[in-house]
């Protein structure tokens, strides 16, 4: 029997392949694929790695649509999490002021008929820093100075300055709930 000696690659889909790229590069040191097989790749180091399947009715990943789950080893955990954590933010920052704890909770109805739920946030919104902060990850559709507009494979997201957002392809309230603070926080 021949034995596999290791990972040779993990593949995946992404709006903005060259700007995750160069974020994964920044932030953790993993090196960009090249345009061909002679240009460097990154280089792991030797230790272990699980390879294990779930049961598909598992609720270990979260979502029940996520079908796979990749941990990434680091040689000190508590370091890797510090360096990413931001100084300006308000709930892990220098100053933290927990907002999500003391702000008026945000509110999500379902619009009849709409095939959409609105989400009414707590405050206004940057629409300029979230363009920047999603256009990695999600098609941009449409902006103007009062709203963003991206999709994803399944919905459609119209961010108002307001504060507000429409998740369009969603009825269900626990649904939108997780898609809402999966890209608003």
């Amino acid at each position: 029997m021949h034995k596999v000696l290791g990972f040779g690659g993990f593949f995946f889909r992404a709006n903005d392949p060259e700007a995750l790229g160069e974020w994964y590069e920044e932030t953790f040191g993993i090196t960009k694929v090249g345009q061909d097989y002679a240009a460097p790749t990154w280089q792991q180091d030797a230790g272990t790695t699980v390879f294990a399947p779930f049961s598909k009715n598992t609720a270990y990943f979260g979502d029940p649509d996520q079908q796979w789950m990749i941990n990434l080893r680091v040689h000190d955990l508590d370091a890797t999490v510090a360096s990413l954590k931001k100084a300006s933010c308000p709930s892990c920052g220098e100053n933290r002021t927990y907002p999500y704890l003391t702000h008026m909770p945000v509110q999500f109805t379902t619009l009849c008929g709409r095939d959409a739920v609105q989400v009414r946030g707590d405050e206004a919104r940057d629409l300029e820093r979230l363009e920047q902060n999603l256009s990695p990850v999600v098609s941009i559709v449409a902006k103007n100075p009062y709203l963003l507009s991206f999709k994803t494979e399944t919905h459609r997201f119209v961010a108002f300055r307001d504060g507000r957002v429409l998740i369009h392809g969603e009825q269900e309230l626990v649904r939108a709930k997780q898609l809402y603070h999966a890209f608003f926080g």
